[in-house]
């Protein structure tokens, strides 16, 4: 359903979206950072987690997926490419066995700056003729858009823009497809005068079954976290969501650094989640950005040596650093390994030798779903039992060799 725009007072959204702006100028910061300011969680305790309740099942509770963007249509920007919400393994247990079929995940996204075609605004498939949103699901290895959309010509013509004034929201359930456009689209007629075309903003939560998605924080309904506890959730949400923003590594160990430092504040199936998602964040990084980080290193080296001066002071610094990533990385496989969930170990596979890794680290699929099976894993049992085999992890190693020492540690 749409949402009218008297859900919530003029004054808070333009607050929000001015907030959002400022966050965001010049790509200061994502704009999930937003989560920090009591305004948001005032739009969503006053505004739209009474009508979230009212709309779906009793049972859904507000369980802290937030989410902001900010797209800019003057730098051609878009948002979340076409996804659903969640992928469960049995699709049929995600909704309620009431009448309607509620679904045990809803989402309401709220616009705080207009949403048009122009700017960036959701696209979305309707139930009616998305044959994977119920039933027996998607087929594997077949994209769920792309079998939508088979049906020729004809089938392009189900998809539904949802334009939205600010103030105004639109709920949809964890299996409808959606996804925000590209803004952009009008340069030439914005050659010759000045582009005002403003950016679309704007924010999301979500209602969750706890036997579904448990809440991803201990707090009583309506309570406002304090400011640790906020900062811990946007650093939790950019692990989850990497692979929708642009982080450098170090963002990311930052917010993995936060994390663990506060991780028993975090429900233990979102906990873990945080985690898987900080290694395949990692490797990542670790794959598009080791070439690039050797070649520049050689650069500085031989420069160096031309001019006579010593290697480059920062060099070391460098290699501890990406040692201490590392270091998380395979800490974080092990737990992982240990509790039974997230299976890191055949990422090794490809190395030759002489430890190094040819192909580098193998990418994982994007599943931003909950695998249930992970419900009694335990992600911090962690054992530090010091014997004299500890000295031979001590020196320089590759990755295998290091993840067979972690292990010998923890026996």
């Amino acid at each position: 359903p749409l949402l009218p725009t008297t859900t919530a007072p003029a004054p808070l959204i333009t607050t929000l979206a001015t907030t959002i702006k400022t966050l965001t100028a010049n790509g200061a910061v994502p704009a999930t950072f937003v989560i920090l300011y009591d305004e948001t969680w005032h739009l969503a305790y006053q505004h739209y987690l009474p009508l979230l309740t009212a709309a779906t099942h009793p049972s859904n509770k507000f369980n802290y997926d937030i989410l902001a963007w900010s797209v800019d249509p003057r730098r051609s920007q878009s948002g979340f490419s076409p996804h659903r919400d969640r992928q469960p393994s049995d699709l049929a247990a995600s909704f309620h066995r009431d009448e309607y079929r509620s679904a045990k995940y809803v989402t309401a996204w709220i616009a705080l700056t207009d949403a048009t075609p122009e700017n960036s605004c959701l696209y979305v498939i309707p139930k009616g003729v998305d044959p994977g949103y119920d039933g027996e699901g998607d087929v594997d290895d077949v994209d769920p858009l792309r079998r939508v959309l088979d049906g020729g010509k004809g089938s392009y013509q189900n998809i539904r823009a949802v334009p939205r004034q600010a103030g105004e929201g639109v709920v949809f359930t964890h299996r409808i497809i959606h996804w925000g456009s590209r803004g952009g689209g009008d340069e030439e007629c914005c050659e010759e005068e000045e582009d005002e075309r403003e950016p679309r903003i704007a924010i999301s939560f979500v209602v969750s079954d706890g036997e579904f998605e448990a809440p991803y924080l201990s707090l009583t309904e309506g309570e406002i976290p304090s400011f640790e506890v906020r900062l811990l959730l946007v650093c939790s949400q950019l692990l989850i969501y990497y692979q929708r923003f642009d982080l450098s590594r170090s963002v990311i160990r930052t917010c993995y650094e936060y994390c663990k430092e506060h991780e028993l504040l975090l429900e233990e199936g979102y906990r873990k989640k945080v985690f898987v998602e900080f290694v395949k964040a990692m490797k990542e990084t670790m794959t598009t950005t080791d070439a690039d980080a050797t070649a520049t290193a050689n650069e500085e080296l031989t420069t160096a040596t031309r001019v006579g001066k010593e290697e480059p002071d920062d060099a070391c610094d460098n290699d501890k650093e990406d040692d201490d990533g590392e270091e998380m990385v395979l800490e974080e496989m092990l737990n992982a390994e240990e509790g039974g969930y997230g299976e890191f170990d055949d990422d090794f596979d490809g190395l030759d030798e002489n430890g190094e890794n040819g192909g580098g680290f193998d990418g994982c699929d994007d599943d931003d779903d909950f695998d249930d099976d992970d419900e009694e894993a335990d992600l911090f049992g962690k054992k530090r039992i010091t014997s004299s085999k500890d000295s031979d992890c001590d020196s320089d190693m590759d990755k295998k060799m290091k993840l067979d020492c972690k292990k010998i540690r923890r026996e």
